[in-house]
């Protein structure tokens, strides 16, 4: 099976992007070179370094594939033998005895392979004998030698003769309980008493479009197939399940395929589709096996554009009322708003009951219920028709101010009101209004929140700049038609800060080396109180970005981090979150030390003295070994004269703390200064090291 030339081939694969369709023959190819076309022919190698040589090779017509050649005998006496192999998936080794970067597969699972052959292996009595293809595969951390190596038979039982033609073979191979990785071999082996006079210059094999792939079914019909059209887009949104063994989707459009989709999605929006157009739709699972029956077809209706004419009463005259909102509740569609003639449109709408409220400024709100049918014949817009608004400029009467509290809850003032004592049937909303000075101008300042007319009560909640603030507050009243003068009575209140949790553990400088860690803090008493968050980060400022790291936690005031920081400064704090979200301040941020104990390239990643300045009681030196070595501590003056010898031992990898009490080796006190403190240690690997640290002494 000769595949086209380079050329040929890239056209056609060029046109097949164009047309937006994945192709499915080498979507599931374990093999990244299986054919030949790139320059990597790593996947590609032979037993027996000496015998046999593998390249890349191409034909006169530009096809590539690659090409094993034979250049001597593997054991030219007493038995003279031709034995070598080509490997395929990646197997390494002068005997193929490494399968470390070889196929990663399955255990106890299928495979499907097949490969093209062609050559000229010549012997005195056969020409172009092939052994039987083996699979070689490595356990799971044993895949660097032949000990974890097992060869299983594949159904391609029987040998294969090689031709000057290319013929196409093909197999299937089932992986044993432990396998990890594996890799095709294909044995050539030949021994006469006349094989010394093998024809080394007819001796080469050329292997192509090599595929290696989990065997699969043809994948069954997608299950929950769904075509959905939303109010405001002519876009339809098909939906279906994941489909076991599918490599791509088919999506049908009136029984035409209209693309193609990888496993991965499980939707699909064709934003080609027209609002006044009905279509059907259906989908199907594919794999290089075949393609599944389509599932059955569903209709996506066409939908209907809503137009009207809106217009105004006033004194008994009506006229027409430009800028009129019209709203479709219930939706999430703009509003619109009428012409200079009084004319809307707006949609399109799918097929529903829909209710349309339609308001103006001075005038009274109204809301119409309409249903929305699609029948043929088919008409593109639904008129509502004439929509009238009575005139109304009279503003509600302002609501009672009752109570603004903050002892509820932390971090909050609730407010609570009561709706005018005259007509409370006028108001539709409330605005809020609040202001850090007393006496509230409604008129120069926005409403910080509106609620519906039927809310009377309100939680404002505050962040930790506000806490212990005082606010003034006023509410005031409003109508369908926007009318509004007035507001309540003015109350104030203080707000009220929440607790902040309190850090424990680790504390400032804390040396970590293992994890997992614990963070941990002081308990929150407060009835408010749901829960807690940690903050992380490698500056001591919390920037917003990837420096920091918010990790959510529960009640517990414990946190245990289960992945590794990198060795460096860190820094921690932690907040209190309350009813209804509100967040306590950030405790102080609390510093500490990381290191790495796996592979570090440091011996002494971490050395501290503390205090650095002993004015009573001891100096603790305290280091970290990353592997075993000879410590020894010395303490010198200035003039480099020995005072006193702390340690010497031999010392394996772990965290050490010595304490020194500011005396030289006779128990005498010595005279205020700087001393000198010295780490010296000696490990096989890594030689001598010496780290020195100064002490003042100032007692």
């Amino acid at each position: 099976m000769m595949k086209l030339p380079l050329r040929q081939y890239c056209f056609i694969a060029f046109i097949f992007l164009l047309l937006a369709i994945s192709s499915v023959s080498f979507a599931a190819n374990l093999l990244k070179n299986g054919n030949l076309e790139g320059d990597d022919i790593s996947e590609f190698t032979r037993t027996y370094g000496s015998i046999a040589t593998v390249s890349l090779f191409s034909e006169e017509s530009g096809n590539r594939c690659a090409k094993l050649v034979i250049h001597q005998l593997y054991k030219p006496e007493p038995n003279p033998e031709v034995s070598t192999s080509l490997l395929i998936g990646g197997i390494t080794g002068y005997s193929g005895e490494n399968g470390s970067d070889a196929i990663r597969v399955k255990p106890n699972t299928t495979y499907e392979f097949a490969f093209d052959i062609k050559g000229d292996i010549d012997t005195n009595e056969h020409i172009g004998l092939l052994r039987a293809p083996k699979l070689w595969v490595w356990e799971k951390d044993n895949e660097s030698g032949s000990a974890g190596r097992k060869e299983i038979a594949t159904t391609l039982a029987t040998n294969i003769e090689v031709t000057s033609e290319w013929v196409r073979y093909q197999g299937e191979v089932t992986t044993n309980a432990t396998a990890s990785t594996a890799g095709l071999r294909l044995p050539i082996y030949y021994t006469k008493d006349d094989a010394r006079d093998f024809n080394f210059s007819r001796c080469y094999l050329l292997v192509d479009n090599v595929d290696f792939r989990e065997k699969k079914e043809i994948p069954p019909t997608p299950d929950g197939f769904a075509a959905i059209r939303n109010s405001g887009s002519s876009n339809v949104t098909l939906s279906w399940n994941a489909t076991q063994d599918a490599e791509n989707y088919c999506i049908y459009r009136d029984s035409v395929l209209r693309y193609e989709v990888d496993a991965n999605a499980t939707s699909w929006v064709d934003e080609t589709a027209e609002p006044d157009s009905t279509y059907s739709y259906s989908i199907s699972a594919k794999n290089y096996k075949g393609e599944s029956a389509p599932t059955e077809e569903i209709l996506a209706k066409r939908m209907r554009m809503v137009r009207g004419i809106i217009k105004g009463e006033k004194e008994g005259v009506t006229n027409i009322l430009p800028g009129a909102e019209v709203r479709v509740l219930a939706s999430q569609l703009n509003p619109v708003y009428s012409d200079g003639n009084g004319i809307f449109q707006l949609g399109p709408l799918v097929e529903g009951e829909y209710q349309f409220e339609i308001r103006k400024f001075q005038y009274s709100k109204e809301t119409i219920t309409r249903v929305i049918s699609v029948v043929d014949p088919y008409e593109y817009e639904f008129d509502l028709g004439e929509l009238i608004l009575p005139w109304d400029d009279k503003a509600p009467n302002p609501p009672t101010f009752i109570l603004a509290d903050a002892a509820r809850h932390v971090g909050i003032i609730v407010l609570e009101w009561e709706p005018p004592a005259i007509e409370p049937e006028d108001v539709e909303r409330y605005n809020i209004y609040r202001s850090k000075t007393e006496n509230i101008d409604i008129n120069s300042v926005a409403p910080i929140d509106t609620v519906s007319a039927e809310t009377l009560i309100y939680y404002d909640r505050f962040d930790a700049k506000d806490f212990g603030c005082t606010f003034y507050y006023r509410i005031q009243s409003e109508d369908g038609g926007g009318n509004k003068e007035g507001a309540s009575n003015e109350l104030s209140e203080t707000v009220i800060a929440p607790p902040i949790p309190i850090p424990l553990e680790p504390q400032g400088g804390a040396l970590v080396a293992e994890f997992p860690m614990t963070f941990s803090w002081q308990k929150v008493e407060n009835v408010d109180f749901r829960k807690y968050s940690i903050q992380l980060s490698s500056s001591p400022d919390f920037p917003n970005d990837e420096r920091t790291q918010l990790l959510p936690c529960n009640s517990s005031p414990t946190f245990t981090l289960n992945s590794p920081l990198i060795q460096g400064t860190w820094y921690w704090r932690v907040n209190a979150i309350y009813e209804r979200d509100v967040e306590s301040a950030w405790s102080e941020a609390v510093e500490f030390i990381t290191i790495t104990t796996d592979d570090n390239p440091y011996l002494v990643p971490y050395l501290k003295i503390t205090p650095q300045v002993l004015r009573q009681g001891n100096v603790d030196i305290s280091y970290y070994l990353t592997t075993g070595a000879n410590v020894l501590i010395r303490v010198f003056n200035l003039k480099g004269q020995h005072v006193v010898t702390l340690d010497t031992e031999d010392k394996p990898a772990g965290l050490y703390t010595i304490s020194w009490n500011g005396r030289d080796s006779h128990g005498k006190e010595l005279q205020n200064g700087l001393v000198l403190v010295q780490l010296k240690l000696k490990t096989p690997e890594k030689g001598e090291k010496i780290f020195t640290k100064k002490v003042l002494i100032n007692r």
